[in-house]
């Protein structure tokens, strides 16, 4: 694993820049002094005492008195792991204080306003995909997805697990057969499942999701393999008249479409 792809992780996980740096090169050096850490690991000799005072407090790193002091990184597999349990105690009471919250403010919420058309924009897709998961939670009687990419995260897949449970019918519809290794595992994962996958043809075309008969979100793009660079735009909307000629319009790309072909030439 690349040593800048290791440092990302432990930002992940809560450390500074400066922070992974240093960890990452006392376990490279063994015990070091702060002279050597700060060349080796390119940290400015006016913050690498106080980066290795945080990585003490953080119990990655101890030291051993002397003129001058000298460091050594505590194993990965008793500090990290320390670490990470940390952060999930953490994250639990802030799960804790999240409820309490939405406790306070309920008798401030107004009704929701279901009508028109709502736009949700974005740099990246977690907007639509979380979108999708929230709608997919909600679902009762049947789903369908129009995709390109057979796209999951964890919010994604822990949804339609759900749905999946409560006996919700779930239908995706490809725009392409899977078209590299990653999207023929995400479509053999959803098939897996027991979700009925089809294909439909075609270049252009909205990302869809239908639930119910009762709400459609658009993902629209003019360049389907671009990622990055531009704002995503979607539309979500509950409208009987635009839900009703989304819904028939599904439906009939379902009838039309043809059965998945799952085979593994990657």
């Amino acid at each position: 694993m690349e040593i800048s792809h290791i440092h990302k992780i432990l930002e992940r996980i809560g450390l500074t820049e400066y922070e992974a740096k240093t960890y990452t090169t006392l376990l490279l050096l063994g015990p070091s002094k702060a002279g050597e850490l700060s060349r080796e690991a390119q940290i400015p000799q006016s913050k690498i005492y106080q980066v290795l005072d945080q990585l003490t407090l953080k119990q990655l790193v101890e030291s051993l008195e002397g003129r001058p002091k000298e460091f050594k990184a505590v194993s990965p597999e008793i500090a990290l792991l320390r670490l990470l349990d940390e952060r999930e105690r953490e994250l639990k009471l802030l799960k804790s204080e999240v409820r309490k919250i939405e406790k306070s403010l309920k008798p401030l919420q107004l009704p929701e306003v279901s009508y028109g058309v709502w736009v949700i924009k974005g740099r990246k897709w977690k907007e639509f995909f979380n979108k999708s998961a929230e709608m997919i939670e909600r679902s009762r009687k049947y789903v369908y997805v129009v995709t390109r990419e057979f796209s999951r995260t964890w919010k994604l897949a822990e949804a339609v697990r759900n749905c999946l449970r409560r006996g919700v019918k779930l239908r995706i519809i490809g725009l392409t057969e899977p078209k590299n290794k990653d999207a023929y595992y995400r479509a053999k994962w959803y098939k897996k499942c027991g979700i009925e996958i089809k294909v439909f043809k075609a270049e252009i075309h909205p990302r869809i999701l239908l639930c119910d008969g009762k709400e459609v979100l658009l993902r629209l793009d003019s360049k389907p393999t671009r990622r990055e660079g531009f704002l995503y735009y979607s539309l979500w909307s509950q409208d009987e008249s635009l839900v009703k000629v989304m819904d028939n319009y599904v439906k009939t790309i379902w009838k039309n479409a043809s059965s998945i072909r799952l085979n593994n030439n990657f």
